[in-house]
């Protein structure tokens, strides 16, 4: 998880470079870089997948318990291990729709067709990869919370 955490950090720097270098060369040398809009559309894209599973894993993802809060504890152990479980086969399903999308992409050539000619399949495979980490980070936090190992 924290590889893709890493690589989103370094898309989010690698898009600050990009626009700023931008914003120069638009200033100064009145010459903008050719499709900086497409690259940091497809650059946000990843970096938001791939942050994704690290999110989960650190338990830092958005959770509204009014209803869960006011079971009794037994109850609200059984909710929460079915919602990690719901969690986990749901994203299983997009897991394996989005490397099916990512490999039809890659096969047909799929290309964007913007101000750059750009593949798609990167960035599918990209997200297909990131909810790959979103479900085992599901995974792994289902099995922390049935063997009372969960830290939030």
């Amino acid at each position: 998880m924290q590889l893709l955490a890493l690589l989103s950090a370094l898309t989010l720097l690698v898009i600050t470079v990009v626009v700023s270098a931008d914003v120069v060369m638009r200033n100064f040398l009145d010459s903008p870089l050719r499709g900086t809009v497409t690259y940091v559309e497809f650059g946000l894209v990843c970096a938001s997948f791939l942050a994704f599973p690290w999110v989960l894993s650190q338990g830092g993802h958005i959770a509204v318990d009014l209803i869960v809060a006011r079971l009794g504890r037994t109850m609200r152990w059984y909710v929460e291990l079915v919602s990690h479980l719901i969690v986990v086969a749901t994203m299983g399903v997009m897991a394996w729709a989005t490397a099916q999308a990512a490999l039809a992409s890659f096969h047909r050539r799929e290309r964007f067709a913007g101000l750059v000619d750009l593949p798609l399949w990167p960035a599918r495979v990209t997200i297909a990869v990131a909810v790959v980490g979103v479900v085992l980070a599901a995974a792994e936090r289902a099995m922390q919370h049935a063997t009372g190992r969960e830290a939030s």
